[in-house]
């Protein structure tokens, strides 16, 4: 268990983020599922959104469409500062963290004669 929390865990963080993420912009308009789990007093985001494209009324489903946007691009960042806020490949290995200057200097470009 122990090795699960230090070394797998902290590798599978990434992962779990991106997945997690990906999930939420999926399901966030998604109709088929708003259906089955909305009550008949219960509007969901994608029964509006469907309602207003029915009936015509473009500005409100405009302004719906555009929040929706906007909350799934602030998830998927704040997932993507967390995940690079912890850089486990560079702590399960016990090494410093790396930096982009260090990455580049490992290959440095070749000036060879080429094929």
């Amino acid at each position: 268990m122990r090795t699960f929390g230090r070394i797998v865990l902290p590798l599978m963080v990434p992962g779990l983020a991106a997945g997690w993420a990906l999930v939420f912009v999926l399901i966030a308009g998604d109709l088929t599922a708003s259906a089955m789990l909305a009550g008949p007093g219960n509007p969901v985001v994608g029964q509006f959104m469907l309602d207003e494209v029915n009936f015509g009324t473009y500005g409100s489903l405009t302004t719906i469409a555009v929040a929706l946007s906007l909350v799934s691009s602030v998830v998927v960042f704040a997932f993507l500062g967390i995940t690079r806020r912890l850089d486990v490949s560079a702590r399960v290995a016990g090494g410093p963290k790396r930096s982009r200057r260090s990455r580049t200097a490992a290959f440095p470009p070749t000036t060879g004669t080429g094929l």
